[in-house]
């Protein structure tokens, strides 16, 4: 079996279900968002343009955790009713050890967080189809059941298809290795 353009695949979605499902939330102004990124031994970041998102997109060749090829996205982590420090949530997305549950021992590393205050509020797409996610969070089990509820009284007829594609990508996202 030959390898399929990512064109393809999309256009293929888009003809089966006529959209892509996608559920979303909003941020509030007032709210911050943190971002962070690894230093290399050495390496200091000293401007807000090396930890924003990337703005080489044409050199982002494959697809990250919410982003097509060619597209940058600004991740980030925000505080919840759990979560008081972001940069925690960061540093298990950003660092390879946490995300790829390596056992390697590390002595030291240095890791820089930027803080964006939000300045009016914006709709974000809200991945909580996770099912580890959804088992093991209280605030992303809400999530899914307000989500699924409002689906369920807006789109009832096409509920199970959107779950699945929703979970399908969730579960099939390519990892960095």
């Amino acid at each position: 079996m030959g390898k399929v353009s990512n064109e393809k695949v999309f256009y293929r979605i888009l003809n089966e279900l006529k959209f892509i499902p996608f559920v979303t939330a909003k941020l509030r102004a007032g709210h911050h968002i943190e971002r962070a990124r690894i230093n290399e031994p050495g390496q200091i970041f000293y401007s807000e343009s090396e930890l924003i998102y990337r703005t080489d997109a044409h050199n982002l060749r494959t697809f990250g955790r919410a982003n097509c090829t060619r597209t940058g996205n600004l991740y980030g982590a925000i505080k919840t009713e759990h979560i008081e420090y972001p940069r925690i949530v960061n540093l298990f997305e950003i660092y390879e050890i946490f995300r790829n549950n390596d056992q390697q021992s590390v002595d030291t590393f240095t890791m820089t967080v930027g803080k964006w205050r939000i300045k009016q509020d914006f709709e974000i797409v809200e991945m909580v189809f996770n099912q580890s996610n959804i088992e093991n969070i209280p605030q992303i089990a809400r999530a899914y059941e307000h989500h699924i509820e409002r689906l369920r009284a807006e789109i009832p007829d096409r509920i199970d298809t959107l779950n699945f594609c929703s979970r399908f990508f969730l579960t099939n996202l390519p990892r960095k290795k």
